[in-house]
Formats: C-alpha cells, sequence, structure tokens
C-alpha cells in the first residue's frame, strides 16, 4: 500500500501532523498522521472518530496531540465512510451521524471501510517513524462498530479502547462474534445514561470479548462528550500496555 503525503501542518510543539492519501479497492482514503518531530520507531495509535465527527475533529485531534506529545506515540486517523473528506458537501455533526446511524440500522455495514483501515495500517507499517510490533486502537461509538472488526483481523493487535455500543443496536448482530476474536488488553467505556445504546445489550459486548485483560469504566452521562478523567484513563492504558510490549 502507498501512502501519498499531500500536506503537513503546524500541530503542537513537538508534533509533526502531516495529510495522506490512499488507496484501496479504487476509493480514495483520506488520513493524518501525527508523529513526534524527534523521530525513531515509536508505537502507532489508530484513532477511529465518531458517527458526528471526522478525522481532524477536536477530540480525535486532542488525543492524538497527547498520546504524541505525553507519550511520544504516533498515531493515525482517517475519515469514516461517509464522513470528513470522502464527502464534496462539507456536512458534519448531527446530520452525518443520522445519515450514518440510518445506512448502518438499514443493513449496510460498509465492509470495505474496515479494508480501508487494514490497507492504511500495511502502507503506515513501512514508516521508519512506526514500530508495527505494537499498536493500539482507539475508537468508541462507530468507532467500536469497526474497531471490533478491524482488530477480529489484526491479531498483532496490542492494546484498544472500546465502548459506547451495544450488541442489541439495529444492524450489530455480527458484532459479537468479531469481540470474541480480540485478545488484547481492552478498556472499554460505557456511559451509563447513553440514549442510544441499551445498557444490558453494552454490557453484553463486554462479555463478549474474548480478551483476557479487560476493564469496564463506566462514566455518568449521556452518549455525547468525554471528560477529563474518561481521556486520561485511556490514555493510561494504551501508555501501559504498549510500552510493556518494548
Amino acid at each position: 500500500m502507498q501512502i501519498d503525503f499531500v500536506a503537513a501542518e503546524w500541530a503542537a510543539v513537538g508534533v509533526d501532523a502531516r495529510h495522506f492519501r490512499a488507496s484501496a479497492g479504487g476509493r480514495d482514503i483520506p488520513g493524518t498522521l501525527w508523529s513526534p518531530a524527534l523521530g525513531g520507531r515509536q508505537p502507532l495509535v489508530l484513532l477511529q472518530h465518531g458517527g458526528s465527527g471526522h478525522r481532524r475533529d477536536a477530540a480525535t485531534t486532542a488525543a492524538a496531540l497527547r498520546l504524541v506529545q505525553d507519550h511520544g506515540f504516533c498515531c493515525a486517523a482517517i475519515d469514516g465512510p461517509l464522513h470528513g473528506d470522502r464527502r464534496g458537501d462539507g456536512a458534519q455533526g448531527a446530520s452525518v451521524q443520522a445519515e450514518f446511524a440510518r445506512a448502518w440500522q438499514g443493513g449496510n455495514r460498509f465492509p470495505s471501510f474496515v479494508d480501508d483501515w487494514l490497507a492504511v495500517l500495511d502502507g503506515l507499517a513501512g514508516l521508519p517513524a512506526v514500530d508495527a510490533t505494537r499498536i493500539g486502537w482507539v475508537g468508541l461509538s462507530m468507532g467500536t462498530a469497526f474497531g471490533l472488526s478491524v482488530l477480529a483481523r489484526l491479531p498483532a493487535a496490542a492494546s484498544a479502547v472500546f465502548g459506547k455500543w451495544s450488541v442489541n443496536f439495529p444492524g450489530s448482530s455480527h458484532i459479537a462474534a468479531d469481540a470474541a476474536r480480540i485478545r488484547c488488553p481492552v478498556l472499554f467505556v460505557q456511559h451509563w445514561n447513553d440514549e442510544f445504546f441499551d445498557r444490558a445489550g453494552t454490557l453484553d459486548l463486554f462479555d463478549a470479548l474474548g480478551a483476557p485483560d479487560k476493564r469496564l469504566h463506566a462514566y455518568p452521562g449521556a452518549h455525547a462528550g468525554r471528560s477529563e478523567e474518561e481521556l486520561a484513563a485511556g490514555i493510561a492504558h494504551l501508555s501501559h500496555t504498549l510500552r510493556s510490549q518494548s
């Protein structure tokens, strides 16, 4: 897989941000790679935004900067199947979230998007900055719906942060089987008053995970948003599990 870097921008002190294009099956894949300015081979964390976001949204960028600045990791993100630069109309937010939800509940699992992630990872793994033996995943909500399928096909993954999805959500009958194939340490996030994903089905998804080391963190509140406590816990999980592989 060829990764073509098309633009660079200043992201923060000590952080290089480069936007790239890749392709798989004739599909254009827009992505961003954040890496430490000092270089060296580092773990790579794959970041998947939620249904209302895009690869450079505030939540994704904040997580990437923390992981690069504080822990020296590389981070990569790509736009979802209906999101960001894959669109021509510039739409984002609730309207895109609703469009994705309608498609998913209607039976479209976007299987090619899982192939996109695996192709991008194949390309990034050859970069001098990336240690391909230490791969992590962060993806909640839509990022879990796809992330379970990605990591089910990536047995070498070393760490994951999942959550905010339910086996009972329409169109999700396959995800328990994918979850059972996950073996890396997992931090699983639940928002206790989530208005989209029921508690029982969310807990059933946690139970379905095949990882011997899995931890459930439940936070108060509705589906949207992420507290500093939640962000810090996810980063600490990644730091501990990815650094322990060195």
